[in-house]
């Protein structure tokens, strides 16, 4: 496994694993993932505090409430040996999410009260997490380019920094959890791509913010257009996920998320003008964060290079081994 001090790359076995196709993927429902009981009273009531108070907070600056319907957490994601990938899922809710794994974002103190009372009653340190997860996506082109976003700002959680395609995993109607099928939906609408200009889609691995502690379902995606039509489909209509879309050919990925270390930098080609860019252009890294990248999008970013063949610790020098 690697990390930095902003995300942690999870991998079931030898690192990289291979990817994993649709078909590979086994999904079996689990117990919730927040394993608290009568006695966590404390941790219910923060979580209604913490709710209440962002409800109050976007109510008066006149902007949307997230809804706090169901979503799908992670128990447990082992490879089980015979070329399979396993994960077990688990009810959570975006309350429970704010009220924890956010929150853990912005106090470090709680964060670490939570890991302990999660190691101390079941030798887990993300027990009283929601872990709630995300599906993210290193989106390639047909022409070889990684594309991603730069944030809106209204995003809920940090806003103007760079981001891959994402989303989060909903409880479907039918019952039926398919999240290359969610993931394939967070393509669609955030690139303007449409059915049948999707190649591929597979698993990486497992990534985890370390700021929010939340697990984060890592794919490849692979484009059969290029990202010159993904850009002129941009101009014509836009995306309220991001401020603008941007992309790099392939080897020069590292150097981008490098650079984005000391100072925010621009990919080589965006859906933007020059002076467009440098009203976006963010002095400094959000609160708890070291660059200008959501953590686990730099982290999905970093193991598809590692599955290109890169060196990552040679290419990204603040990323080291975690024994």
């Amino acid at each position: 496994m690697y990390k930095t001090q902003n995300f942690r790359i999870v991998d079931p076995s030898s690192f990289p694993s291979k990817m994993y196709s649709e078909e590979e993927v086994l999904i079996t429902e689990g117990a919730p993932t927040m394993k608290r009981t009568i006695a966590d009273w404390d941790l219910d009531s923060h979580i209604e505090q913490t709710w209440s108070e962002l409800v109050n907070e976007l109510t008066a600056k006149g902007k949307g409430i997230p809804q706090s319907r169901p979503k799908l957490g992670l128990n447990q994601y082992v490879s089980n040996g015979n070329g399979k990938l396993e994960l077990v899922i688990g009810v959570t809710s975006f309350r429970e999410f704010h009220g924890t794994n956010i929150q853990a974002s912005k106090d470090p103190d709680y964060r670490e009260k939570l890991v302990q009372r999660g190691i101390e009653r079941f030798n887990d340190p993300y027990a009283f997490f929601s872990s709630m997860f995300g599906l993210n996506s290193a989106v390639e082109t047909a022409d070889g380019k990684i594309v991603f976003g730069l944030r809106g700002e209204k995003t809920f959680h940090y806003p103007n920094c760079w981001h891959v395609i994402a989303g989060s995993a909903d409880i479907p109607k039918d019952g039926k959890v398919d999240f290359f099928g969610e993931m394939r939906k967070e393509v669609y609408e955030e690139l303007l791509v449409k059915e049948g200009e999707i190649d591929s889609v597979k698993v990486m691995g497992l990534v985890r913010s370390l700021q929010t502690y939340h697990p984060v379902i890592s794919f490849h995606t692979k484009l059969g257009i290029t990202y010159d039509e993904i850009e002129r489909r941009m101009k014509g209509e836009g995306v309220e996920e991001h401020n603008i879309i941007g992309a790099v050919n392939i080897d020069n990925l590292p150097a981008f998320l490098r650079n984005n270390q000391d100072g925010f930098s621009f990919p080589q080609y965006t859906t933007r003008g020059s002076r467009e860019l440098d009203s976006l252009r963010l002095k400094s890294p959000p609160k708890g964060s070291t660059n200008f990248f959501v953590p686990d999008g730099e982290a999905t970013l970093a193991l598809y290079l590692a599955h290109q063949g890169f060196d990552i610790e040679r290419e990204l020098p603040y990323v080291s081994r975690d024994n």
